[in-house]
């Protein structure tokens, strides 16, 4: 069966959502990534962070993925990711591997 992409678009939040790559909340205000779409069968959502999604495309690209393999940065990007990531995406590598206070930029 095939997957179909319903909807995928940039979304202002009215309510509270859980980003679903960081685990994080996406507040009121925000812009976010939502996806709507049947994937095997199954109906699903699929709500992110715009940088959280800019940061699995980097992941995807830093590692050896299948090109039909999606990735959930909270269950694919791991500590080798976190030094890149802090430079690269710092709010992304907070959300995900917790703020490191007295960094530096």
């Amino acid at each position: 069966m095939s997957d179909v992409c319903l909807f995928e678009g940039y979304v202002c939040a009215r309510v509270s959502h859980v980003c679903d790559h960081c685990t994080q909340w996406i507040m009121p205000g925000t812009t976010y990534i939502k996806s709507v779409g049947v994937a095997d069968g199954d109906f699903g959502m699929f709500k992110c962070h715009q940088d959280c999604a800019l940061a699995a495309a980097a992941v995807r690209s830093y590692g050896d993925y299948l090109p039909e393999e999606f990735i959930i940065l909270h269950n694919d990007a791991s500590c080798d990711d976190e030094e890149w990531m802090r430079k690269d995406f710092p709010a992304v590598a907070d959300r995900l591997f917790g703020s490191k206070e007295g960094t530096t930029a």
